[in-house]
């Protein structure tokens, strides 16, 4: 698979799924999360949210990490403090209360997952991503993909769920860690075969990028050292 689950090609990136379609009006947006169920957060982090490529054409090409989800203890709910990590990718953070939470997702009522809220003085955030190589390519790929950017990691640490690529201070885009065993990512596809989520850019040739990953409870790690992106 391809491309951007939000992007997944084999692992979702900023992009999604590949396979055979016609256009991208076959596709449309709909919301995952990436935090498991049954976690604890903190007032630091959150649950992660993505956007996720899908072929059910009742969802529409908006992004849905952007609506006002909400938590719930069972007897108030409140809307979340978002945060956006990336384009498609955001930790919402409750702003009630309570040990135990729902998360539910607005556009239909439906509870996405529960979690456990305490307070901590300071969070672990998971050490700087190790890269090798970055590298962009805009011909020579498979069919229906227009370009692609990669990275090539050292390793990926226990609880990362995404590595976010940054130019300057703009995170360009995302992939999500779906195989820790794997370390060639390709944070960003433009694939016919995915509905793009709005605002994802290319990290290109010649340009300076660093790298961050996010943990399964909100946490965004420090960012590696600048990397030239290279020619594939």
């Amino acid at each position: 698979m391809r491309g951007l689950w939000i992007i997944a090609a084999c692992a979702p990136v900023a992009v999604a799924t590949a396979g055979p379609c016609k256009y991208h009006h076959d596709w449309s947006l709909a919301p995952e999360t990436l935090t498991p169920s049954g976690a604890t957060i903190d007032q630091l982090g959150g649950v992660v949210v993505s956007a996720v490529s899908t072929q059910d054409k009742t969802r529409g090409s908006d992004d849905p990490t952007q609506q006002d989800w909400w938590f719930s203890d069972g007897h108030k709910h409140a809307v979340v403090a978002r945060t956006v990590i990336a384009p498609g990718l955001t930790v919402h953070r409750p702003t009630l209360e309570a040990n135990d939470l729902a998360l539910v997702y607005p556009a239909d009522g439906r509870t996405m997952l529960d979690v456990h809220f305490r307070h901590v003085e300071k969070p672990a955030p998971l050490a700087a991503p190790r890269v090798k190589a970055v590298t962009y390519a805009d011909h020579g790929l498979g069919i229906m993909v227009r370009a692609e950017t990669s990275v090539v990691v050292e390793a990926v640490p226990a609880h990362a769920v995404a590595l976010v690529i940054y130019v300057g201070d703009t995170a360009r885009s995302w992939v999500q860690i779906t195989d820790a065993s794997r370390l060639e990512l390709p944070v960003f596809i433009d694939d016919d075969c995915t509905m793009r989520i709005p605002g994802i850019s290319a990290a290109k040739t010649g340009e300076q990028a660093t790298l961050a990953w996010l943990d399964d409870t909100g946490h965004v790690s420090a960012r590696s050292a600048a990397i030239k992106v290279r020619a594939r």
